[in-house]
């Protein structure tokens, strides 16, 4: 009697949560819902509420069947999730040196003290967030590029070693020296995928651009999101006034870079027209501030590396929301579904409009590049990406041609998995050509004027 009941309560409360589930699925859906999401959230708790009920109604003996199979599937479940959490989260381009059998064993900040003892000016590659900014007479100042110039950076290591590059008269990638002054005939902006990690210059997309146009400028910045890269825009555009700028969005964090710099006052002032601090006629005291700034976070590291063991670098302890969400596992398995937005884009459309501006007002043009993440690549992977519609139509809205990488990563020979280095890293050597020749012919065909 007592197992009757326990079993009947328990698939009554099943469907109690699953109408629950509707209800709430219902009163949160304020957008267009992919196939997918019909599925995930909606589907699923319809099909949990049905089971539930008629097993509520069933016989003694189907019923407990029922309930030690809900049961057991949870217990499944919820161990599968501890197993992975006794792992660290992987992390996007943390370790893929390690995942692919790098060479090079050392750490990043080893290899920037190699070459400080050899008396380069080297730096660690860092990302915008963990530089502070300063203030003097003007008020809060932050400087967007994230290397003094004329030093060499250690950025990154996807399997090849570590990539060392260095910066030019701005401190931005400069394989090739440009005087400051030079005029360029394209510049491009973006993240890291632009910078070119973790390849050599002449297998960037801009150093491959280069090799049909001169005068073209890598202005690309680790870590950056869009309004970031307006801040690029806006303080060094003017000083090289570039015909052309090419603008490349990766849809696999710049929404997600950009709503954390949405909260940065230094930045969301750039949304202000003409609004620029004047930082490339201040190169002097940036390159010392970012020297002070980056040795400290570099002499930080090194106390700490000094200081560590197998046994401190514990992992962070288990959450039990985490566990009963499947966070973990559901990462593991790259699956993940969230509710719609009715605007999936944000203030993106606003702060491309700002650079179209900035660039209007010294009569150059623009490019969108579309670069896609490789998530998009798996089983379902693309009905779980928001923006890239809107991303489209806003390009067409602000009068500015649209470059779709998509379509020239999935006619490539080898399939698009194939053009990362790594599913958690950047292209490989072969992606950023496949990227690079699109962009190319793309700005050969709409922009015939480019210096040759």
């Amino acid at each position: 009697m007592f197992l009757s009941r326990a079993t009947r309560t328990l698939h009554l409360s099943g469907a109690g949560v699953s109408a629950l589930a509707i209800v709430y699925v219902a009163f949160r859906h304020d957008a267009p819902m992919s196939t997918i999401q019909w599925v995930v959230l909606y589907g699923v708790p319809s099909a949990a509420l049905v089971f539930f009920t008629v097993s509520a109604r069933a016989e003694d003996e189907a019923r407990a069947k029922a309930a030690m199979l809900v049961v057991s599937m949870a217990v499944a479940l919820i161990l599968s999730e501890a197993v992975v959490s006794l792992s660290p989260a992987p992390q996007q381009f943390e370790g893929v040196g390690d995942d692919l059998d790098s060479p090079d064993t050392r750490t990043k900040f080893q290899a920037v003290r190699d070459l400080r003892d050899r008396g380069s000016a080297a730096y660690p590659g860092m990302s915008p967030w963990a530089l502070r900014p300063w203030a003097d007479g003007a008020g809060e100042r932050l400087p967007v590029t994230t290397a003094p110039s004329a030093s060499v950076v250690v950025a990154c290591d996807e399997g090849e070693g570590w990539l060392e590059y260095p910066t030019d008269a701005f401190g931005f990638r400069g394989d090739a020296p440009i005087p400051s002054n030079a005029a360029a005939s394209v510049v491009f902006i973006g993240d890291s995928f632009t910078l070119g990690q973790c390849v050599s210059g002449g297998e960037t997309i801009p150093g491959r651009v280069a090799q049909r146009w001169s005068g073209v400028r890598n202005f690309g910045v680790s870590g950056s999101g869009p309004l970031h890269q307006l801040a690029v825009l806006r303080e060094y555009g003017p000083i090289v006034r570039p015909p052309y700028v090419v603008w490349v969005f990766y849809e696999g964090n710049d929404l997600i870079d950009l709503a954390e710099e949405s909260r940065w006052p230094a930045l969301t002032a750039y949304l202000e027209p003409g609004y620029r601090l004047g930082l490339p006629e201040s190169q002097a005291p940036v390159d010392r501030w970012l020297s002070d700034e980056l040795t400290r976070a570099f002499e930080e590291q090194e106390v700490l590396e000094a200081s560590a063991s197998p046994e401190s670098d514990a992992d962070e302890p288990i959450r039990l929301r985490e566990v009963l969400t499947l966070t973990r596992l559901r990462a593991a398995l790259s699956f993940g579904v969230g509710f719609p937005t009715p605007e999936p884009l944000g203030s993106l459309p606003e702060v491309l409009e700002a650079g179209v501006n900035t660039v209007s007002s010294w009569g150059g043009r623009v490019v969108f590049v579309y670069l896609p993440e490789y998530r998009r690549y798996r089983l379902l992977g693309s009905q779980f990406i928001e923006g890239k519609d809107e991303f489209m139509a806003l390009g067409e809205r602000l009068g500015v041609e649209v470059l779709d990488l998509t379509e020239a990563f999935e006619s490539d020979v080898g399939g698009p998995t194939s053009l990362w280095s790594h599913p958690r890293g950047h292209l490989s050597a072969r992606g950023y050509e496949v990227a690079a020749t699109a962009v190319a012919n793309f700005v050969e065909e709409h922009w015939r004027g480019v210096q040759q």
